[in-house]
């Protein structure tokens, strides 16, 4: 065992170059893995933080032709805090001349 040791320690002399070399690419590759997951945690946070405060849904649903009563149904499933309704249609914007826009 001794001499496998003393072997490898020669080897590794001879060619010290390579070795650093490569230690010196798995530090760099452990730096940028390290930055890149703290730089998404902190973005993460963040983000549940502004959603938090802003009051944003946590998720939306679109439907085509559903009634009024169809708001009231989601709203009472359980885990559902509150639903809103609304309308939305695409429509033309024509501007006149003469006004302020």
């Amino acid at each position: 065992m001794v001499t496998l040791l003393k072997k490898m320690l020669r080897d590794m002399r001879r060619s010290a170059g390579s070795y650093t070399a490569c230690a010196i690419v798995i530090m760099i590759g452990l730096m940028t893995y390290i930055s890149l997951m703290a730089s998404k945690d902190a973005l993460v946070s963040a983000r549940d933080i502004f959603y938090s405060q802003q009051h944003f849904a946590d998720g939306y649903i679109q439907l085509t032709g559903a009634p009024a009563s169809v708001v009231d149904k989601v709203a009472g499933i359980k885990g559902i805090s509150r639903a809103e309704g609304r309308i939305v249609k695409d429509v033309r914007v024509l501007l006149v001349k003469g006004l302020p826009f």
